[in-house]
C-alpha cells in the first residue's frame, strides 16, 4: 500500500512513463481512461454544430441526452476524486506540489505553444496577439483550458486542505460535507433560484468533491460491493426522466427537472453527479487490484487527451468543422459515435505518446 501511494503521489492526472507506473491499480487506470473516453464523447455531442435531432433513432438520442450529455462532468468528478483518494493522507509539501503543477505547466506549454501559433497567428493571419501570447505561455492564467487551471489550484492548496479537512472529527467533517452539499448541489436546483449563479464555480465544486471524498477516505468503513452500483443506474434513470419531464410544460415540475438535468451536464459537484461518480469510485477502490501494464501505459496518455482536443481551438476545428454530426454517418447511430469519440481518443493519445 506504501509502494502504490507513494506512485500515485507523484502522479495523479499528469503522464507518467510505463516504468514508473509499476505499482499503479490498473482498475483505477481503466476507470481513468474510461472517464477520460466519456469526457471525449460529451464534447463531441455538447460542443456539436448539429443538434442530437439529426440522428434518425429514438434510442440513439435517448442514451446521448441522458448517458453523454451529462456524463462529461460527472467523468470529471470521477478524475478529481481518484486524485484526492491518493493524496488525501499523503504528506504534501507546498515544495512538492509547486513542483507538480510545473509539471503540469510543462504538458499543457506542449499543447498551448502550437495551438495558439496555428490558430491564432497562422490561420488567422493578424499576428500574433496579447491575448494569444498569453494563452501560449500562461494557458492556466487565460483558461485555455479550465480543467487543468481548477486542478493546478487543487493540487496547490492540497497541503493545507487535506491537513484541516484531517484534523476534523468525522461527526464535523460530515456536517461540512452535508453543508456544502446543500449549498451545491440541492439550493441551486430549486426552480428559478438564483443561487446557483454564487455556487456555480468549479473552484468551489471541486472543493465539494474533495471534502466529500475525503470524509469516505478518513472515515467510511462500510466496503463497497456490486450493490453499490444500483445508485448510479437509478441516478442515470433520474437524469433521464429529469430531461424527459422538462420537455414536457407541467409548471413547477418541468422547471425542477430542467434545473436538476442542467446542473448535472454543468456541475461536477451536482448531487446526481456525485451520486454516480463517488459510488463507482469507491467500487473500484475496494476491488482486488490488478497490474496491467498496457492500461497503466494508455492511462498516463489520458491528460493529453484532454489537452489535445478540449480547448476552444480544437473544439471549434474538431466539433463544428469536421466532425458535425451529419459527416459521421448518422444512420449508424450510436456506433458512429462510438466510432468517431473512439477515433480522436486513439489520435490524441498517439500524439501524446509521440
Amino acid at each position: 500500500m506504501q509502494d502504490t501511494l507513494a506512485t500515485y503521489k507523484s502522479c495523479t492526472v499528469m503522464g507518467e512513463s510505463l516504468g514508473r507506473s509499476k505499482g499503479r491499480n490498473s482498475k483505477v487506470e481503466l476507470l481513468r481512461i474510461i472517464s477520460m473516453w466519456f469526457i471525449v464523447a460529451h464534447h463531441f455531442v455538447i460542443h456539436n454544430a448539429e443538434p442530437i435531432s439529426v440522428f434518425p433513432g429514438t434510442l440513439t438520442r435517448m442514451v446521448l441526452h441522458g448517458v453523454l450529455y451529462p456524463s462529461g462532468r460527472i467523468a470529471v468528478a470521477v478524475f478529481f476524486i481518484i486524485t484526492v483518494w491518493y493524496l488525501a493522507d499523503a504528506q504534501l509539501t507546498l515544495k512538492g506540489q509547486l513542483r507538480r503543477a510545473w509539471t503540469l505547466l510543462g504538458q499543457m506549454l506542449f499543447y498551448s505553444v502550437p495551438l495558439v501559433l496555428f490558430f491564432g497567428v497562422f490561420k488567422a493571419g493578424d499576428g500574433l496577439q496579447a491575448e494569444e501570447l498569453m494563452a501560449a505561455v500562461f494557458a492556466p492564467l487565460a483558461s485555455l483550458w479550465w480543467f487543468p487551471t481548477v486542478y493546478i489550484l487543487l493540487i496547490l492548496v492540497a497541503p493545507y486542505l487535506f491537513d484541516g479537512l484531517r484534523a476534523l472529527t468525522s461527526r464535523r467533517l460530515g456536517e461540512l460535507c452535508m453543508l456544502l452539499i446543500v449549498l451545491y448541489g440541492v439550493l441551486p436546483v430549486v426552480p428559478y433560484s438564483t443561487i446557483g449563479g454564487f455556487v456555480s464555480s468549479l473552484t468551489g465544486q471541486t472543493v465539494v468533491i474533495a471534502c466529500v471524498t475525503c470524509w469516505f477516505k478518513y472515515h467510511y468503513r462500510g466496503g463497497a460491493d456490486a450493490r453499490v452500483l444500483a445508485l448510479p443506474v437509478l441516478s442515470y434513470v433520474a437524469v433521464y426522466v429529469c430531461y424527459f419531464v422538462a420537455q414536457k410544460d407541467v409548471l413547477l415540475l418541468s422547471a425542477f427537472a430542467s434545473s436538476v438535468y442542467g446542473s448535472v451536464v454543468t456541475n461536477p459537484a451536482s448531487l446526481l453527479s456525485l451520486a454516480i461518480a463517488l459510488p463507482v469510485c469507491l467500487f473500484v477502490f475496494n476491488a482486488q487490484p490488478a497490474h496491467w501494464p498496457a492500461v497503466n501505459y494508455l492511462a498516463t496518455l489520458s491528460f493529453g487527451v484532454y489537452l489535445a482536443t478540449d480547448s476552444g481551438y480544437m473544439q471549434e476545428l474538431l466539433w463544428k468543422n469536421v466532425l458535425v454530426f451529419s459527416h459521421c454517418h448518422t444512420a449508424w447511430g450510436l456506433l458512429s459515435v462510438v466510432l468517431v469519440v473512439t477515433g480522436v481518443y486513439v489520435a490524441a493519445s498517439y500524439v501524446e505518446a509521440v
